[in-house]
């Protein structure tokens, strides 16, 4: 095995005190059901590249990365530059805003809401120079019931909730006291007869 590559067998929290980082030009692989709680900082920016993937092909998906305050801390956050996810994405829960910028999420099975799906209300996250393609769930989204600011710019979309269900590539509710702002996106469906391409 290559001297870069990583399999994560069991699942992980990492303390609201701590953060947890990825190792430039690593490969980070996630066996059956594991799961990555990061309730501190997740600072995944490599100089380069980095990967986070499955490791098999299974009906037991890992669970992913998930990015969640701790009820009594509230300072966790998380930023991404540089990263390929392949089957696993990210879910964020924080009222600090999540930063993607030059990332690629392909094949992202995990969360179901969005290859970044966010799950906490008022925060205010950026998507910019990022890749979606090919992903059985949408590029982003968010529950009907949680308002989240989202500036999304730059980005690439292709072939995004490749299931074709009722679910668009970008599937966001209203932003609360924060900003949804589209910028400068280039969204290619694949001919799909449920697929829509932005719901806000």
């Amino acid at each position: 095995m290559d001297e870069n590559v990583y399999i994560l067998n069991d699942s992980i929290t990492v303390a609201a005190t701590d953060t947890l980082r990825l190792d430039n030009n690593a490969t980070l692989q996630l066996n059956d059901l594991v799961c990555i709680t990061v309730n501190g900082v997740a600072d995944f920016c490599p100089a380069d590249t980095a990967n986070i993937e499955n490791l098999n092909e299974t009906d037991d998906l890992p669970l992913g990365l998930m990015v969640f305050d701790d009820e009594t801390e509230g300072t966790a956050y998380g930023k991404f530059k540089n990263i390929t996810f392949n089957g696993t994405g990210i879910a964020y829960g924080c009222t600090k805003g999540l930063h993607v910028d030059n990332c690629t999420f392909t094949n992202v099975k995990q969360p179901s809401q969005g290859a970044i799906s966010y799950f906490r209300t008022g925060a205010e996250n950026i998507v910019e120079n990022s890749t979606f393609v090919e992903n059985p769930v949408p590029a982003i989204g968010a529950g009907a019931n949680c308002y989240v600011g989202v500036i999304f710019r730059n980005n690439y979309l292709y072939d995004n909730n490749s299931t074709n269900n009722n679910r668009p590539f970008i599937s966001l509710t209203v932003a609360g006291e924060n900003n949804v702002e589209i910028i400068g996106n280039t969204i290619v469906g694949a001919k799909r007869n449920m697929v829509g391409g932005i719901a806000v």
